[in-house]
């Protein structure tokens, strides 16, 4: 899946501090244009392309990054 960040930073806010397994994560998964997997501590993590690469990036740490970009 692909999409670029202003896309994801706009839902990256909605599940910020939620467990994957949360019922409206589970439920928003499916309308979004990126991957998200349950990361340590069951923590949504989305899953992008760097550079060639796939990476997983907590949504806390997602959201910075494009604050501050």
């Amino acid at each position: 899946m692909h999409a670029g960040f202003s896309a994801i930073g706009l839902h990256a806010k909605r599940f910020i501090g939620r467990r994957f397994t949360d019922a409206s994560v589970q439920s928003d998964i499916k309308l979004w244009p990126f991957k998200v997997i349950a990361g340590p501590g069951d923590k949504s993590t989305i899953v992008v392309q760097y550079k060639g690469e796939e990476k997983q990036v907590a949504a806390e740490v997602l959201e910075t990054s494009i604050e501050y970009a």
